[in-house]
């Protein structure tokens, strides 16, 4: 009898660990899709609002317009040439 009883008390503290670990996933998940959101705001400003030196605008790979929105096209000219935002 005092077997069960300790098995049945060691199975519940494992079902209550596991669920703090599944609360903790739950609130690392909620706070990761705030920033994925937030990043891609900034993003999407950023791409619209840009302009490039040196470079015809429609020549500036941030005036792209692709087919599938949700990817951007990025060059290495991209990261040598200096940006202006333009507010």
């Amino acid at each position: 009898m005092m077997e069960n009883i300790e098995s049945i008390k060691s199975l519940s503290l494992q079902v209550l660990d596991r669920g703090e670990k599944i609360e903790l996933l739950v609130d690392k998940t909620e706070n990761l899709r705030s920033q994925a959101q937030d990043f891609r705001t900034q993003g999407t400003k950023m791409r619209k609002g840009c302009g490039c030196r040196n470079e015809d605008k429609a020549d500036c790979s941030c005036h792209y317009r692709g087919l599938d929105p949700d990817h951007s096209f990025i060059s290495l000219w991209w990261i040598q040439m200096p940006l202006v935002c333009v507010e």
